[in-house]
């Protein structure tokens, strides 16, 4: 037996392959029935949708074999998907690739094999629309251009798979900003027309008026903050919208946030320390990553009245884990489920009085899951919180 080369474009084959999000998921009548054609117009028991994956070959649908998935090293696609056309195998046993391959020399005993290359719109050759016989035999050329046919129209079900997601996502995009815009912005523009309403200049005095219009200030910041963060957000969740992958030393991308809010620090007494190792770098997305520190650190400098606030990160298989942490007045046990809802958000007042719309911290769990990482969150009342997450390493 001889197992299949590895292709060159390896990497980026896999990468198009998960981008469809086809691989273990449940059996779907439209490629089921594409395989049962194929097998009915080569007059073949067995044909498969044959997807390789990293070590194995997964069936997204078969008909007549055993199973999900096989060994990548034993399967007759991993050779198919280095050809162009189809790869047609008349006698297996007399092949010396696959003359002493498991599936030859015991059940299935294929003998017979002719699979077409799933190739998408990128070029790039997913796996297979196979037919498989326990005899020697050949297609005829009507069956070879059916073939050929029959696996373009299994691309174009992942294609169509994957703008329904992309519509799916867009969809929940929308819902979401509109739940925001309807209940947090329209809110805080209430309550400042409200406030204005109240002021009349021949009966207000300028202390008076300072204190409204300290009041205003912080509505119109509110305001800003959350429309800024929405609009940041909407744009990174656009298809292929603003996700770039690069190295970024960490501890400069830290270094840089704590200059920005070294005024608000140094206004609240607290100490910004950077722990981050010198030369720790991720390939991520430098301005995702930067919108989930900033979110997270101003949080810190909301809810901290005294001490300090610091961020670190380690190196972990595959990325990176990055801590943030306070001395603040910490989170009680019954809130801190309320947190990561965005159905019902939950948002308090920081120790001056600073206001929020509980938006910041969902749109960086967003932005931390583009990047296949989680958000968890500890925290004792009176104490402090350590907001810690992980960002896994991503492909250019």
């Amino acid at each position: 037996m001889i197992v299949a080369p590895i292709p060159e474009n390896e990497t980026q084959r896999l990468q198009a392959l998960k981008k469809y999000q086809v691989l273990d998921t449940e059996p779907e009548p439209e490629y089921d029935e594409l395989v049962q054609l194929a097998s009915e117009i080569c007059n073949a028991p067995m044909s498969l949708i044959s997807l390789i994956d990293t070590d194995r070959q997964y069936f997204k649908s078969n008909k007549g074999f055993t199973g999900s998935s096989s060994p990548r090293d034993t399967a007759f696609c991993t050779h198919a998907i280095l050809d162009d056309t189809i790869m047609e195998v008349e006698d297996a046993k007399k092949d010396s690739r696959f003359h002493d391959n498991p599936f030859v020399i015991e059940d299935p005993n294929i003998r017979f094999y002719a699979g077409m290359p799933l190739v998408n719109p990128e070029g790039y050759k997913l796996g297979t629309l196979c037919v498989l016989d326990k005899k020697p035999r050949k297609l005829t050329v009507l069956q070879r251009q059916a073939l050929k046919t029959l696996a373009r129209q299994v691309v174009k079900q992942f294609e169509l798979r994957l703008k329904n997601q992309e519509l799916n996502r867009l969809s929940d995009i929308q819902n979401k900003m509109l739940s925001v815009i309807s209940h947090d912005v329209r809110g805080p523009l209430n309550s400042l027309q409200i406030l204005l309403e109240f002021i009349d200049p021949t009966e207000t005095d300028t202390q008076e008026l300072k204190e409204v219009l300290a009041d205003a200030l912080k509505l119109v910041g509110n305001g800003r903050e959350l429309l800024e963060n929405m609009l940041e957000w909407a744009n990174s969740m656009q298809k292929d919208g603003g996700f770039f992958p690069e190295m970024v030393n960490l501890k400069s991308l830290t270094e840089a946030l704590f200059q920005a809010h070294e005024v608000k620090a140094r206004k609240k007494g607290l100490e910004l320390v950077n722990k981050m190792p010198d030369n720790l770098e991720a390939r991520i997305d430098k301005q995702m990553t930067t919108f989930i520190l900033r979110n997270l650190l101003t949080n810190a400098l909301k809810f901290t009245a005294s001490g300090s606030i610091s961020i670190r990160a380690k190196s972990i298989p595959g990325g990176v884990e990055l801590f943030v942490k306070d001395t603040g007045c910490g989170i009680s046990p019954q809130d801190l489920p309320k947190l990561l809802h965005w159905g019902n958000r939950f948002t308090t007042r920081g120790t001056a009085k600073e206001g929020g719309a509980g938006v910041g911290l969902l749109l960086a769990r967003e932005f931390i899951h583009r990047h296949g990482g989680e958000l968890r969150i500890e925290s004792t009342l009176h104490e402090g919180t350590t907001m810690h997450f992980t960002l896994m390493n991503q492909e250019v």
